[in-house]
């Protein structure tokens, strides 16, 4: 069975993740990464 084609991550999603993964990048913590831009720590940290 051929693999299923990913769907692209809307604007909004990639803008959310850029900037969390800045954060982060410089905080080094997953929870004040996503404190410091008031989203949700699960948003970024959820497995599939």
């Amino acid at each position: 069975m051929p693999p299923v084609p990913r769907r692209p991550c809307p604007r909004a999603v990639a803008t959310d993740n850029r900037a969390f993964l800045g954060h982060l990048h410089r905080i080094g913590n997953a929870r004040e990464a996503a404190r410091a831009l008031s989203l949700s720590r699960t948003r970024f940290t959820k497995r599939h």
